[in-house]
């Protein structure tokens, strides 16, 4: 069984007029030759889908992923199913609706390691409903506002794909500086033991060099060690770089990928990934593409490599 797992991040959506929009059917079609191997498509968006996060540019986000998911199903002669995985960045927060208790809860509780009121969570959800209002609708299941939540992609009976979701721009502001965010430790995903064997994929848009170090329990560090230690694969955004790197704890000998993507629109440059999971084999393989404008197609930007972590991890995985 062969999946794709597709990673856009920072779209910035504004309107139809965007870049990517007007080019959605060279994306689609580079796209083609690897979804055309694979029975499931996941498509996850670590972040800033649109651009100041209002329901009209959300519209026009949903209809070009819609257009995009009906070429790819006419397409690819295999591919039976597609899932959409998101989470929220810091353009999808609508700030026209933050006010004065907002900013007083960020400014309060960004130097702490945990929020201690469900009505300041809210508070601070508040202005990415729009956000939350296209989620729901693009997985058709009603979603809740929330910082930490999880997906299961079953590939197998007894092998899963869990992503573990954060919201890193729970006190996003619109002027944000590094060091002035929290993810709070009480909403790190811990799962219990299963008999299901499973490759956890942790998502969340901003890299961790935008958590707090200064909080009592070191937030910033904390995220990372708790995200080394349940994960397999992390994936943000955010800083329209592009890095894939093992990582790897020397007391643990435990290792995982770390795959931060470059921006899918900032002004006329565009990158993806996709990264093949062959369950049969255990091949777990990125593939990096880039609009050239000279060409007007989207290219192989970098020979695909094998993520030799997760490929280890998976190869246990199956073989217990």
């Amino acid at each position: 069984m062969k999946v794709a797992l597709l990673q856009l991040s920072d779209i910035h959506i504004r309107s139809e007029k965007d870049f990517v929009v007007k080019n959605q059917e060279a994306f689609c079609r580079s796209c083609k030759p690897l979804i055309n191997e694979c029975t499931k498509l996941v498509v996850i968006i670590t972040g800033d889908i649109a651009f100041k996060g209002s329901k009209e540019e959300y519209d026009v986000a949903y209809n070009w992923l819609k257009l995009c998911e009906s070429f790819w199903k006419r397409e690819a002669s295999f591919l039976n199913s597609v899932e959409y995985i998101v989470v929220p960045g810091n353009h999808d927060c609508d700030f026209e609706r933050s006010d004065e208790i907002r900013e007083l809860i960020i400014e309060t509780y960004y130097k702490q390691d945990e929020i201690p009121s469900e009505k300041y969570v809210s508070s601070c959800l508040s202005i990415q409903e729009n956000f939350w209002d296209f989620y729901s609708k693009l997985r058709g299941e009603a979603l809740s506002p929330n910082i930490s939540w999880t997906h299961e992609v079953q590939l197998k009976q007894d092998f899963s794909l869990i992503f573990n979701c954060y919201n890193s721009a729970l006190l996003s502001q619109l002027n944000e500086t590094p060091g002035k965010l929290t993810i709070p430790r009480d909403k790190f995903i811990v799962r219990e033991a299963t008999t299901t064997q499973n490759v956890v994929i942790s998502l969340y848009h901003h890299n961790t060099g935008w958590l707090n170090p200064n909080t009592p329990r070191n937030n910033k560090k904390e995220f990372e060690h708790h995200v080394l230690e349940t994960s397999n694969i992390a994936m943000c955004g955010h800083e329209h770089s592009e890095q894939s790197r093992k990582i790897s704890e020397l007391a643990s000998h435990r290792e995982f990928m770390y795959l931060e993507s470059p921006a899918f629109q900032s002004d006329e440059t565009s990158k993806y990934g996709i990264t093949l999971l062959d369950t049969d084999s255990a091949a777990f393989t990125l593939h990096q593409f880039e609009y050239s404008p000279s060409d007007e197609l989207y290219k192989l930007s970098a020979p695909p490599c094998d993520i030799e972590a997760s490929k280890q991890t998976i190869r246990d995985t199956l073989s217990a």
